[in-house]
């Protein structure tokens, strides 16, 4: 494989990969690659030409090489002319030679290839196209002898246009000349380049897409090109030479003769491999509309859209937010049926209590009201029993005085019992009373200090409230009764600032409320205040006594009062 260049150069390289890949496709046997870069632009001279001659001779002397690959029209003309001597017989395909190019040559019946059409000027008819106010064309071109001749064959080609247009061939100058020309181009200008800009006027040496880069940062005018290599190198786009299929045509010539196929009777193919091509931030750049652009033309480069580059991210996102959006309203939902639930529950827990207290309050009722007056009319019967028996056979008074006793300690119970489960004081006296009663009721049954302390009762105090609090004070105070061990006992009672507070606190032996189990008394007060929006605290350590703190908010969440 022949390349005029001296390295592997980004233009060639998706037509090497193209010849490559169709010689080593459905062939027979392996193919092993030889590819020599003849730095012909930089070594145009007769003598080091024969000088790579001999060393190519030498090189591949014990070799036997099957086909000859002739890339770009100086590789070509180099076979041409020395083929017979380094590779005689040996079959030739060549790719990428311009048309008018192959037609100044005499091929011999072993050499064909791929002809390619590429004028300069269908690129700058499509930048009139696009702009068709230009006047002034600038036109980059290299100072060696073969640059020259390319030149002239290049202002043939652009003759046409030199009755409308002034093109000016920037040959004279060198690089930093050429930059600063193009950096103050006037108004209506463009630039085309094409790849015969090699060497400066000072003698330096660029490779093509070097050179296109150097101008296109510097221009202050669009720069139009002419192969697709170019395109994403700054260029505005043109008519374009797309090298790719070109190798994959010449790789499969290659591979017809590889099979053992005469080159002598496989034409030369010619092929128009140019399209029109775009890049999109470069139209964007100089404000050129896509509008203009020619049926069918390729655009690349187009910057995504906001939809284009985060439409995943948007989708994502939304999908994510309706997911917790839908997560939060189920979360409200169920809220709302807890809620719901709580509210049945603490209405069923209020009915309970209230149930209990109505049955209690008949109990209570039933034991005062109807046994109590039982008792007490038996114990009147047997007294008057008592008075009435004379003589030998008259009852036993002792014994008679002991049953009157019984029935009147029977009476006293049943009393205690029923004010138990319901205090008639608490319902008729109110509150304060009713705590009073139990205190003293508490001292006497048990032979303990029960003291009571109580501010006056300024607030109104609901019917639930007092029977809550009383309820409490009846726990806790049987609660230190059983369990504390203690000898004195202090219920206070204040209020004030809308709020209702019970503390009762015992000298007895106390018990860690870590440790503590919550049993049905300390539960049930719990929920009795919870049930008109108390809290329940308490403070115990083991050896220093235990002091129970209930609260009560006293607002309009509470029932109406009944009582005071």
């Amino acid at each position: 494989m022949f390349y005029s260049m001296e390295r592997e150069m980004a233009t060639y390289a998706a037509l090497d990969k193209g010849l490559r890949s169709q010689l080593e496709s459905e062939a027979a046997h392996p193919v092993t690659f030889y590819t020599e870069y003849l730095d012909l632009m930089r070594f145009p001279d007769e003598n080091q030409q024969q000088k790579l001659v001999d060393y190519l001779r030498v090189k591949y002397s014990s070799r036997k090489i099957s086909l000859i690959l002739a890339v770009s029209p100086l590789a070509l003309k180099f076979v041409v002319r020395h083929g017979d001597v380094l590779f005689p017989g040996t079959p030739v395909v060549f790719a990428s030679v311009n048309i008018r190019t192959l037609e100044k040559l005499s091929l011999k019946s072993n050499i064909t290839g791929i002809a390619v059409k590429r004028d300069i000027a269908d690129t700058l008819d499509v930048a009139l196209r696009l702009q068709p106010d230009t006047t002034q064309v600038i036109v980059p071109v290299g100072t060696s002898p073969l640059e020259r001749s390319w030149t002239a064959d290049l202002r043939n080609s652009l003759r046409p246009y030199e009755d409308r247009l002034t093109i000016t061939y920037l040959g004279d100058l060198t690089m930093e000349g050429i930059l600063q020309r193009v950096r103050k181009l006037p108004p209506h200008s463009i630039v085309l380049f094409s790849q015969f800009l090699f060497h400066d006027a000072a003698g330096h040496y660029f490779l093509p897409e070097d050179a296109l880069d150097l101008i296109c940062r510097s221009s202050n005018s669009p720069v139009y090109g002419t192969d697709r290599t170019f395109l994403g190198m700054g260029i505005v786009g043109g008519h374009l030479y797309d090298m790719n299929k070109v190798g994959d045509e010449a790789g499969i010539m290659g591979r017809r003769i590889l099979a053992g196929e005469n080159p002598a009777n496989i034409p030369v193919q010619t092929m128009d491999a140019n399209f029109d091509m775009f890049d999109a931030r470069q139209l964007k750049r100089w404000g050129i509309s896509q509008a203009k652009l020619p049926p069918g033309s390729i655009v690349q480069f187009r910057e995504p859209s906001f939809w284009a580059l985060y439409k995943w991210y948007v989708l994502s996102s939304l999908a994510v937010f309706l997911v917790q959006f839908l997560l939060v309203i189920a979360l409200i939902r169920q809220a709302r049926r807890l809620k719901q639930s709580e509210s049945k529950l603490r209405h069923l827990s209020r009915h309970l209590i209230n149930a209990q207290d109505e049955e209690r309050k008949h109990i209570a009722r039933e034991l005062h009201d109807d046994f109590s007056q039982r008792l007490a009319l038996l114990r009147i019967e047997i007294g008057s029993a008592v008075q009435e028996q004379m003589g030998p056979n008259s009852f036993d008074r002792t014994r008679v005085s002991n049953l009157c006793s019984t029935v009147d300690q029977l009476t006293q119970d049943i009393r205690l019992l029923s004010h138990s489960l319901h205090s008639s004081k608490l319902q008729y006296l109110g509150l304060k009373a009713a705590l009073k009663d139990l205190c003293g009721q508490i001292a006497k049954s048990h032979s303990m200090s029960v003291e009571f302390e109580a501010d006056e009762l300024t607030q109104t105090i609901p019917d639930e409230v007092a029977l809550c609090l009383y309820r409490v004070a009846q726990e806790a105070l049987n609660n230190a009764v059983k369990h504390s061990g203690a000898r004195r006992v202090v219920l206070a009672l204040s209020n004030g600032n809308a709020r209702l507070g019970m503390r009762i606190t015992d000298s007895g032996k106390g018990f860690d409320t870590s440790m503590a189990v919550k049993g049905m008394g300390l539960a049930s007060m719990c929920e009795r205040l919870h049930l008109v929006n108390g809290t329940l605290l308490v403070s115990s350590k083991p050896g220093n006594g235990t002091e129970l703190l209930a609260h009560i908010i006293l607002t309009g969440s509470t029932l109406p009062s009944k009582t005071n």
